[in-house]
């Protein structure tokens, strides 16, 4: 049997033949949710993990026409793309299209930000788009396909001198992580710190109270990201970026990161094989940051008071066991984790993440009377 959870709070069930162990749909969006499946008889219910359906999809650019915006040669300058929505997510570049061709941008000075945001570090004649465009693009990888839209026709006003004083600038941030961003222990962080200016301004990263991540850390973007492989705690701390250029006083920032870690189970409990009236006990560990609540699942449901003896969050203990050819424990850590949102102004979202792990328990025959 699979069911379907809603927001409600009600289930949505299908029901199949005791041969069916797979299931198949087209996912429109009134079967997208999540689903878990229970096999059931006399004895007891067994449940799976649950998992999340959703349809996948990349939505189409607005239809516009091509813009045209000036700049002046030499400033630091954007250009913001409205990408349309999809899931997952798609992956936003920029591209240099032509009548028959596209070409893929590849430029110290310029640099796409999380947000898809074009940024030239300093703008050249040579950016001036006089047979070709600015072209936002949507991809899917998932799905293998991309969108194209926002198209920009440049032009730059020039200053009449190629290397006059006139056309410095000191360094001015365009894109920078947050202050205070959030890194997951065992995975890629990376921290950004884009800056504009003319000549293009050198990006030096550094990190108070000690050195960057030995052998972990790897530049992206001509220096303007600095990426973190392998996260771990000693991972936290203040990291700054330096921007400087010769012109006027080179510029920091300083981003604090902060560690955490999804649950984890260092103790599993074992297979157990006991006589009926016997007291059993199970034992795990868990760690993660926050620190995961350790939740016990018995046939797919939560065990009530009063059947257990918990001690904190490492064992139970089954006082007595019923006559049954076997049941399922199940055990559930859980953490309540941040994630950011695409848009740095938004309130952070809040996932739960949740492992599992199961322990069948066979029955074991009473020993006979003598």
């Amino acid at each position: 049997m699979l069911k379907k959870s809603t927001s409600a709070g009600n289930t949505a069930r299908r029901h199949y033949s005791y041969n069916k162990s797979s299931f198949t749909s087209q996912a429109p969006p009134p079967n997208s949710g999540q689903y878990r499946c229970f096999a059931t008889n006399e004895w007891g219910t067994a449940t799976t993990n649950s998992v999340f359906v959703r349809k996948s999809e990349l939505n189409n650019f607005k239809d516009e026409p091509p813009r045209t915006v000036s700049v002046e040669e030499g400033a630091p300058f954007g250009i913001d793309c409205d990408s349309p929505d999809g899931w997952p997510p798609p992956s936003v570049y920029w591209m240099l299209q032509g009548q028959n061709w596209l070409k893929t941008i590849n430029s110290s000075r310029l640099t796409v930000d999380p947000e898809g945001k074009l940024w030239f570090s300093n703008v050249t004649r040579k950016d001036a788009s006089k047979d070709f465009l600015y072209a936002c693009s949507a991809a899917s990888y998932f799905r293998n396909e991309y969108k194209l839209g926002n198209r920009v026709h440049l032009e730059v006003i020039e200053s009449g001198s190629s290397a006059g004083l006139q056309n410095k600038h000191e360094p001015v941030r365009q894109y920078v992580s947050r202050r205070k961003d959030v890194a997951f222990r065992g995975r890629q962080m990376k921290l950004w710190c884009i800056f504009g200016g003319t000549p293009l301004p050198e990006i030096r990263w550094r990190k108070l109270g000690g050195a960057l991540p030995w052998g972990r850390t790897t530049y992206d973007n001509y220096g303007k990201t600095l990426v973190i492989k392998h996260v771990d705690f000693e991972d936290a701390g203040d990291y700054t970026c330096e921007a400087s250029n010769g012109v006027g006083l080179a510029k920091s920032y300083s981003i604090n990161l902060q560690v955490l870690a999804t649950p984890r189970f260092t103790v599993e409990p074992e297979y157990m094989t006991a006589a009926e009236g016997e007291e059993v006990t199970f034992r795990c560990k868990a760690d993660g940051k926050p620190t995961p609540e350790v939740r016990w699942i018995h046939n797919g449901k939560p065990l009530e008071v009063g059947f257990f003896l918990s001690f904190p969050h490492s064992s139970i203990s089954l006082l007595k066991l019923e006559d049954s050819p076997f049941r399922q424990i199940l055990l559930a850590a859980t953490s309540s984790t941040v994630i950011y949102s695409k848009c740095p102004l938004l309130p952070h979202d809040i996932r739960r993440l949740i492992t599992t792990r199961t322990v069948w328990l066979p029955r074991r025959a009473s020993p006979s009377a003598t």
